[in-house]
């Protein structure tokens, strides 16, 4: 795919969405803000997001989210019970697809998906001819699909769209991490959970610490610089922040302020996605 140079206003608009993604306090949040918001940088006639089974790797009976589809229930059960098993996407190669955008058409040229039962009996009802997918992978197993639409009278996706996905996969996969361990969390906090979850709690307590230690030990984070960092790993707002610290908020915020500097961030969104990046731990 040849190189996009992305206009400064375009940037601008990503750092908006990435903003309102990270602010999210739960999967849905996310879901829909990678559905609905995500217009004003990709723009699309109508969108789906699909979850998966992590046992059979097929689409689950439940959970769909759409953008402007008509009925979601009816598509979430017509796809699960029937139009999965002769969509094209069923055979997608992974992990050479995984966690990276592409056009349905890279997958099944447009001529034949327009010429199969899957297209004219399901995708055309709904309007959907030209599609912007990714399948999310992580630690081998399929979370999510979604996918972008536009009808077939509107130009295709293009370069500049799959470009935008492609930066913004990373960020939502660590939206999901972020949710997860909240709800985890939360779960700890309710004294309801059973051995498993004592796991994955302890698992994702782990991996925040591992974050909260590196970061102190590569920017020389001050204690009070450490505190905050481990709240902001939280989805803490300043406010929680000035709470639980016992701190006025412009106090907090000259702690944040030194915090981006050491971390070379540009604000609080840019700092948490720099941290739950996957190689930050490696690197």
């Amino acid at each position: 795919m040849k190189n996009v140079q992305l206009t400064s206003a375009t940037s601008k608009k990503i750092w908006r969405f990435l903003d309102s993604l990270y602010a999210s306090k739960s999967k849905t949040e996310v879901i829909k803000c990678l559905l609905e918001e995500s217009t004003r940088i990709i723009p699309h006639e109508t969108a789906m997001y699909i979850p998966v089974d992590l046992v059979t790797g097929a689409p689950a009976d439940k959970g769909y989210m759409g953008h402007n589809v008509s009925d979601v229930e009816a598509v979430n059960n017509a796809y699960s019970a029937h139009y999965y098993s002769k969509d094209p996407l069923k055979f997608l190669p992974l992990p050479s697809f995984a966690n990276k955008a592409f056009y349905v058409s890279e997958v099944v040229s447009t001529p034949k998906l327009m010429d199969i039962e899957f297209y004219q009996d399901f995708l055309k009802p709904l309007g959907v001819a030209r599609i912007l997918a990714c399948a999310i992978i992580d630690d081998g197993h399929s979370m999510c699909g979604f996918g972008f639409h536009r009808t077939l009278g509107q130009k295709d996706f293009g370069a500049k769209e799959k470009t935008i996905l492609n930066l913004l996969i990373p960020h939502i996969k660590n939206a999901f991490t972020i949710c997860d361990i909240r709800e985890r969390l939360k779960s700890l906090e309710r004294n309801d959970r059973d051995g498993i979850e004592e796991d994955f709690l302890q698992d994702s307590i782990s991996f925040l610490k591992s974050i909260i230690i590196t970061a102190k030990e590569r920017y020389n984070l001050s204690g009070r610089e450490v505190e905050i960092v481990s709240l902001l790993l939280r989805g803490a707002p300043n406010r929680l922040i000035a709470e639980s610290l016992c701190l006025a908020i412009p106090t907090v915020k000259e702690h944040l302020g030194s915090i981006y500097k050491k971390a070379k961030a540009s604000n609080r969104t840019a700092l948490v996605a720099m941290l739950l990046t996957p190689r930050f731990l490696d690197s």
